[in-house]
């Protein structure tokens, strides 16, 4: 085959180099297909022609994502590296056509030839190589990408982003992103949001191909669910706006799924509409509440979550000055614990209060003292309201008669009139004031009254009995969220003013004497 034949690709007459969609007014310009390899064993094409024209062999026929990639830190990533202050040799892989990111084993690209024309992060960095491709346009002869991202993948973005420097997929592995679970990711309902896939066509209307796309296994959210890794219009190539106060902010896409009542499962992912102050929560009549919080406030919270919850910083070693890590802010932890140099752990990991980093708060609460000052406060002026309520006195997760609260003296009702057991029966579509009032509470619940997150209602009264063997006792009925108030940050004036409402709604509703 002659390597040097050519295409006629039909361009915009005014955008002829950058490769624009086609329209009306139209130019043909010759240009050579691709080059002879010089990576003879990988036969990755690389660039085309000079490679400061920036023109990936593979931008021949696929001119869209030609334009795309124009656009991404990929397309500079050799000069990136070149500029900084800290190019070195074994940086080199991650910024060219290599082995790194794709399928090729041992030295490839730039590694093994130093080739010029496999400078950046070209379309082959990620696909593999195109040489059997471009010799054969079929669909069976497409290279496919991998999306997976672990540390120990040898494909995919996790093989670059990744080291001290650049922890993207370490700390991504043990978040909650890259922990969904196996039951919610393989569960009609639940899979939009915490299967990968799904969540990229369903949320991002992304319905290109890759090589796990038809697989058997689900997967978790991976970093092209958020990352636009062909380009995008916003930074960091998100695939969706990060300061807008709506449901289209990246995030609150997913983080949106139900907030208010009905449902046995209680508020779900309703973190973005609390911040919001929107579709939230069980409203008591004449209940008005506060102003949306500064936090969901583009104009003084500009990227509402990702301010918080997405805070890169640089760990040094305080006695020398030396660099220690680079922070990315992946394990998606507002206030983490930090490990004995300064690292935040695992999402999950248990440490004092005052061993939290709350960085991400000082940059509008002036310190990192005032804003754990704050933080406390809030949780704690919610504790007490939510004691009102009910007390797991026995800590057993069941409402009981003899717990304390106003929620258990409704509860004692039941146990002497059976009828009564619908004031807290989440099975049906009715909603009375005890369900709104418990499902605010859930909404409401911080780490100091986890119990609220899961409670059982009528233990021996109402509900299946699921024991194995059957032992003719119901085993009540539960009531399950997920944590929604953020220990109460996310909107601390409308939580505790709802639940105030509550309390008065639930005296006002069954005469209760608190």
């Amino acid at each position: 085959m002659n390597h040097r034949a050519t295409l006629l690709l039909p361009l915009v007459a005014v955008l002829a180099v950058s490769l624009g969609a086609c329209t009306d007014d139209e130019v043909f310009v010759e240009r050579p297909a691709f080059d002879q390899p010089t990576d003879t064993i990988n036969r990755f094409l690389g660039y085309v022609g000079d490679p400061a024209d920036k023109l990936p062999s593979c931008g021949n026929c696929h001119a869209t994502f030609l334009g795309e990639w124009r656009g991404h830190l990929h397309s500079v990533a050799w000069a990136g590296l070149q500029s900084s202050d800290h190019a070195a040799e074994f940086c080199e892989g991650c910024h060219t056509v290599s082995e790194l990111g794709n399928p090729a084993e041992g030295d490839a690209g730039w590694v093994a030839t130093g080739d010029e024309r496999y400078l950046d992060v070209q379309c082959e960095s990620c696909h593999g190589s195109g040489f059997e491709h471009v010799n054969n346009p079929s669909v069976a002869t497409a290279p496919l990408c991998s999306v997976l991202a672990d540390t120990e993948a040898t494909t995919g973005c996790g093989e670059c982003h990744a080291g001290t420097h650049h922890p993207f997929v370490e700390q991504w592995s043990v978040s909650a992103h890259g922990n969904t679970s196996s039951f919610a990711r393989g569960r009609e309902g639940c899979a939009d949001c915490h299967e990968g896939r799904r969540a990229l066509e369903i949320k991002f209307s992304d319905r290109g191909n890759y090589l796990e796309k038809d697989g058997a296994e689900t997967q978790s959210i991976f970093c092209v669910v958020c990352h636009d890794s062909h380009g995008s219009e916003f930074e960091h190539e998100l695939r969706a706006p990060v300061d807008v106060a709506s449901v289209d902010h990246l995030c609150i896409r997913c983080h949106a799924r139900r907030g208010t009542p009905p449902s046995t499962h209680g508020a779900h992912g309703a973190q973005g509409l609390l911040l919001l102050q929107t579709d939230i929560g069980w409203l008591p009549a004449d209940f008005d509440g506060p102003e949306p919080p500064a936090h969901g406030n583009p104009a003084i919270n500009e990227e509402l979550c990702i301010t918080c919850h997405v805070v890169p910083f640089e760990v040094t070693d305080p006695a020398t000055g030396d660099f220690v890590f680079q922070s990315v802010g992946h394990t998606f932890e507002a206030i983490p614990c930090l490990d004995a140099e300064g690292i935040p752990t695992a999402p999950g990991t248990d440490c004092a209060l005052a061993e939290r980093d709350f960085r991400a708060c000082a940059g509008c609460h002036n310190s990192e003292s005032e804003a754990r000052t704050l933080f406390v406060a809030n949780r704690d002026s919610i504790s007490v309201l939510l004691d009102q309520l009910w007390v797991d006195s026995d800590d057993d997760n069941v409402v009981d008669p003899t717990d304390a609260g106003l929620i258990p003296m409704v509860v004692a009702r039941a146990f002497s009139n059976a009828a009564d057991t619908l004031d807290f029966d989440n099975r049906d579509d009715v909603i009375t004031v005890a369900e709104g009032v418990f499902w605010n509470a859930q909404i409401a619940h911080t780490s100091e009254r986890d119990y609220f997150a899961g409670a059982i209602f009528y233990e021996g009264l109402a509900g299946e009995d699921e024991s194995e063997p059957p032992d003719g006792i119901p085993d009540g009925i539960e009531y399950d969220t997920h944590k929604t108030s953020g220990g109460g940050v996310h909107n601390p004036d409308f939580v505790k003013q709802l639940l105030e409402a509550s309390i008065q709604a639930l005296i006002d509703r069954y005469n209760l004497t608190p």
